[in-house]
Parts: structure tokens; sequence; C-alpha cells
């Protein structure tokens, strides 16, 4: 099975994942292909409690961690699925072509992906999940924008409870 598409980056602990200043291009492209009709969307995603294994084995060690997560949610993915890493535990993925609906499934498949995955380190015993925020790119909103409103759909999922997506809505359309 092909592999989701990946570059290498200028950032040093994340091998073969684009930044957050190419996501900002990619988004500002797609942006432009979304006015002409092609509809895409955007998750935001933060690794669920990751500051204990940081604190508990340190930086380094919590990038090789990172390095291992970005493969297990790469498997859950499309080809042609663009993987950026924002920062710390941020990641963010391009779906081109995918609504809001196919994305949501999408999300849902990298969530139960990562739901599972448990590793020992330290003599403790971590288990990871996801907070997704998505949101459909359909060209009425700046790339700041969708960049804002994915974050807050991610942190709206955070605070429902972990481990789950929040579809995130364009100013003056009501939420379901």
């Amino acid at each position: 099975m092909p592999r989701p598409i990946v570059r290498e980056t200028s950032e040093k602990h994340s091998p073969g994942l684009l930044n957050r200043y190419s996501l900002e291009e990619m988004l500002n492209r797609t942006i432009a292909r979304a006015n002409r009709g092609v509809v895409s969307s955007l998750l935001y995603m933060d690794l669920d409690n990751f500051k204990e294994v940081n604190d508990t084995v340190g930086h380094g060690v919590g990038d090789d961690v990172l390095i291992t997560f970005a493969g297990q949610m790469k498997a859950a993915m499309r080809m042609e699925d663009i993987v950026f890493r924002l920062g710390g535990d941020e990641f963010a993925v391009l779906l081109d072509g995918m609504d809001c609906e196919e994305a949501l499934n999408a999300a849902e498949r990298m969530r139960a992906a990562i739901e599972g995955f448990r590793f020992e380190l330290a003599g403790r015993v971590f288990t990871l999940s996801l907070s997704i925020g998505l949101i459909e790119i359909d060209g009425a909103l700046t790339m700041g924008e969708l960049l804002s409103e994915s974050d807050a759909a991610m942190y709206r999922a955070k605070g429902q409870g972990k481990n789950r997506v929040a579809i995130a809505f364009e100013k003056g359309k009501p939420e379901p």
C-alpha cells in the first residue's frame, strides 16, 4: 500500500514531516482551489496528556515517541494526505478532495488507530489518544481563520473529554 505524502522539514525532530510554514503555504493554495470548487478539509490534532511523557522521560525520548506516533497516524491515512508537525505534540493533516463528512470518517480512523497506542518507558505505561478539530475548506475563510477555527474545535474536543473529534463551523452557519 502506498504511503502518505511526506517531505523533509527543517525541524530536526520531525523527520519526514512538513512544518507550520509549509502548512500555511499549502492552505493558501488549497483555499484558491476551493474557490474553484475543489473542497478539502483540515484536521488540527493534539496528543492528549503527552506532557506526562516529556515530564517523565525527557524531551529527547518524547521526540522519539512523536516520530513513532506519526508513523502510526500515517498508516491510517491515504497516500495523498499530507501531515504537518505544528510544534510540540500538535499536528495537522490536509485532506485533499474530502468534504466534512468524508474527513470526519478519516479523522475517526486516525483517532481509533492511536487510541490503543500503549508503550512503557521508565517503568510507567503510557496510553496516547488524539483530540481532533476538523474544518472543511470551501474558500469562505482565510488561512488564519481556518487555523484558528480548527484549533478551537480541537480544544472543544479536549474539553468534551479528549479522544474525540469536534467539527468547526463557519461563522454565521448554525451548529447541528
